[in-house]
């Protein structure tokens, strides 16, 4: 029996070039560099929507005032109150324990000049539940619109603010409910 014979050259395994070489090390790091790239996207998206409350509710305000004649030495005041839930997908709720109302206070006329005012300073002309007793449900993109109107006396200054609080199901220091709140308001002079 004659074993057949074999040439030397087709056994021996060629060694890579370096232009081969380079190719590996570059396609080893560019998969490594990607899988470093999803690890760190996946962990910002975690830290932008859970740790930073990209899921929590949210509400922005418009608020418009309008100052008509009325009787004597008082006006109307009408305010448009606008909120919308700017979230794509989180839908908040207002619920029996919340509140959203609007209150109206009078800034008195005898203050010194650099007197800083506290937001919830003054007399309280009106304090309205704009809720009425009910629960709201803020959808997604969605605007809810309000209008009050409410007599006034002439030749004031007035605070006008709304506010939505929503139970956070915590306690503050003294150990009452604590709240999450948002408010706007803003300050108008009613003429005479």
């Amino acid at each position: 029996m004659t074993l057949p014979l074999r040439h030397p050259s087709k056994d021996r395994v060629r060694a890579p070039t370096l232009t081969e070489k380079i190719q590996l090390w570059t396609d080893i790091a560019f998969k490594a560099v990607s899988v470093v790239a999803l690890l760190l996207g996946g962990c910002w998206a975690i830290y932008q929507f859970r740790a930073k409350g990209g899921d929590d509710w949210v509400v922005n305000f418009d608020l418009a005032t309008e100052v008509t004649s009325y009787e004597g030495n008082q006006k109307l005041l009408v305010v448009h109150i606008t909120a919308k839930n700017p979230a794509n997908g989180t839908e908040f709720e207002i619920p029996h324990e919340g509140h959203y109302v609007l209150k109206i206070r009078r800034i008195p006329n005898d203050l010194k000049v650099g007197t800083v005012l506290a937001e919830d300073s003054g007399e309280v002309v009106a304090d309205i539940d704009l809720l009425k007793g009910e629960e709201a449900v803020f959808l997604p993109g969605a605007e809810l619109q309000d209008t009050e109107t409410i007599v006034v006396p002439a030749s004031s200054v007035l605070s006008v603010s709304v506010e939505i609080d929503i139970p956070n199901h915590t306690k503050d220091k003294s150990g009452k409910p604590d709240y999450d709140f948002v408010n706007a308001s803003r300050v108008i002079a009613v003429g005479s």
